[in-house]
């Protein structure tokens, strides 16, 4: 019988490796994408502000 090694086969250690920065990466991506979801939210309340805004100026410039 050959004794046991704690050697990681070179193909398994890459595969891990590989898994590992794969899910950082997809950590990475999901912290993007929430980023980008707040900031199309804040882009949305400005949009109606704006509009807000205008709708306001409108009336003023239709009574004078």
């Amino acid at each position: 019988m050959e004794p046991e090694t704690k050697e990681v086969n070179p193909i398994v250690k890459k595969i891990n490796e590989t898994k590992q920065k794969y899910a950082e990466k997809m950590q990475e991506l999901q912290q993007l994408e929430a980023r980008r979801n707040a900031l199309i939210g804040e882009m949305l309340k400005l949009e109606g502000m704006i509009e807000a805004l205008l709708s306001l100026n409108g009336d003023k410039n239709e009574k004078k």
